[in-house]
């Protein structure tokens, strides 16, 4: 598992099905979810926010985080890419199948 501390924001990413399944179950559920979008395999990302006095993630730390999901990802040479988050506490891990989610809420979109 990647992890890495950027202003005062924990970044985690899953490697493969296991890690992305531990990050969805053992993540705090105010943290917030990255995915590539349009059903691609791809890390999942995760954002702690440290700071305590602002509830809302800085943009420019969704859009790193996500590069980064793109980075790690079999997609890491294509032009752009989307890449979906939204809240943890929208997103519940299959029963079934290790690494797989369900999206409660639709997701807000970034190109990397």
């Amino acid at each position: 598992m990647y992890i890495e501390t950027k202003d005062n924001y924990i970044i985690k990413i899953g490697r493969n099905a296991k890690e992305n399944d531990e990050l969805v179950k053992n993540s705090p559920k105010t943290s917030l979810w990255l995915h590539l979008g349009d059903n691609r395999p791809s890390p999942h990302g995760i954002i702690e926010n440290l700071n305590e006095n602002e509830n809302e993630i800085d943009k420019n730390i969704i859009y790193y985080v996500g590069c980064l999901i793109k980075k790690f990802s079999k997609y890491k040479y294509t032009k752009l890419v989307s890449i979906e988050y939204l809240p943890l506490i929208s997103v519940k891990p299959s029963l079934y199948e290790i690494g797989l989610v369900y999206l409660i809420k639709t997701p807000k979109t970034i190109m990397c």
